[in-house]
């Protein structure tokens, strides 16, 4: 669903927001300064650092955030002295900064409410498993630059000509020839797709009866095995994929609610 990145994002900032009262409403702490007869407390502060600091890569020192607060209460101090609170531009900014805050007060309560357990994640990866094990292919090439080179080199081939001696001597790789024309284990997603479906069609220990022609060049191709790759555990994906279930959650919230509303686009 559109926009559903937007909401995550503000989702964070919604639970910052909840941590900020919680300091707030629990804590009275001992005065550390006083702007006009204002006390500013070691509970304040720490707040004022959590809002302001907390994605931060290097936070400042304590007294660096106490001279930002003395001048953002003096500022604020002197926005209520003009009645800044009451000009027009600034109650219209309120409203949208408050309906920005609801919707992610609203999306932060909801999966709260409604938490992901460690069995819906099980559940999840139980399913995408067999997504993640992919055939894996073992393969060498002698790679030329023409149709008839190849068709030359496969007329050795069958022949009885070896096909390592023949890919240090013709092989335009230099990053196989001289190891064979060994290639090493590979998805089919790893390789140019011509060279890929040609090894994916292959049987084990077959040579390829035709050239195979790529951006490369021609290629002859040996198939040489094929093995399941093993997919990320889950406690590597586990992250992941509670966001997506999150994710789900938070889209399915919102086709519910555009369902039971009246939607009206003119």
């Amino acid at each position: 669903m559109k926009n559903i990145h937007r909401l995550m994002a503000v989702t964070a900032l919604g639970s910052i927001l909840m941590l900020q009262t919680s300091l707030s409403a629990a804590e009275s702490d001992k005065k550390l300064a006083a702007v006009n007869g204002q006390a500013i407390t070691q509970a304040q502060l720490e707040q004022f650092m959590l809002t302001n600091y907390a994605a931060a890569k290097q936070k400042p020192s304590e007294a660096d955030a106490m001279e930002e607060m003395i001048r953002h209460r003096l500022l604020l101090q002197d926005a209520e002295k003009k009645s800044l609170a009451k000009d027009p531009k600034f109650v219209e900014q309120m409203e949208e900064l408050r309906s920005r805050l609801l919707v992610s007060f609203t999306l932060t309560k909801y999966l709260a409410d409604n938490a992901v357990s460690d069995a819906d994640i099980a559940k999840e990866y139980e399913k995408r498993r067999p997504e993640m094990i992919r055939s894996e292919y073992k393969a060498s090439h002698i790679l030329v630059a023409t149709e008839d080179e190849a068709k030359g080199v496969i007329a050795k081939l069958g022949g009885g000509a070896d096909f390592a001696t023949l890919a240090a001597e013709l092989s335009t790789d230099p990053g196989s020839k001289d190891n064979a024309g060994d290639l090493g284990w590979f998805s089919a997603q790893q390789m140019v797709k011509p060279f890929s479906d040609a090894v994916v069609a292959m049987s084990d220990g077959a040579l390829s009866k035709t050239p195979v022609q790529s951006q490369f060049g021609w290629h002859v191709i040996k198939r040489e095995a094929e093995r399941k790759s093993e997919p990320p555990t889950l406690e590597m994906l586990k992250g992941q994929l509670r966001q997506l279930l999150q994710q789900q959650q938070i889209n399915d919230y919102l086709d519910a609610l555009a369902a039971a509303g009246k939607i009206e686009k003119f």
